[in-house]
């Protein structure tokens, strides 16, 4: 289990919550990513910091988890701390999941940047 989860288990054993199923059972993971493409491309941009030297690669933007999710909170201060605003970089909000989706689906098919 990662840092982000280490309170979950204490939350259930006291009654706090109440899991209801195993949603993410398999494994679900939280991270950053770029389309294959760019980083056959651009292999620097398989790094942060290959992203902050080169955020015009990336598109100049940060396509940020779905408004309301803890991630977005997360993300949200990772990229201020790491300096994404300092290197030209927006945290663009899509809002809803199905808009952020859809920003990934289409890039893809136009091997357009993404970063999120």
């Amino acid at each position: 289990m990662d840092q982000w989860c280490t309170a979950y288990p204490g939350l259930i054993e006291s009654g706090a919550i109440v899991e209801r199923s195993k949603v993410l059972s398999d494994g679900g993971v939280a991270a950053w990513w770029i389309p294959t493409y760019l980083a056959e491309t651009h292999p620097e941009l398989t790094t942060i910091e290959g992203i902050l030297a080169n955020s015009k690669l990336v598109g100049n933007r940060f396509h940020n988890c779905p408004t309301g999710c803890m991630c977005q909170r997360v993300s949200s201060n990772i990229t201020k701390a790491a300096g994404f605003a300092d290197a030209r970089g927006e945290n663009f909000n899509n809002g809803a999941g199905e808009a952020l989706a859809a920003s990934i689906a289409s890039a893809c098919d136009s091997k357009e940047p993404w970063f999120g």
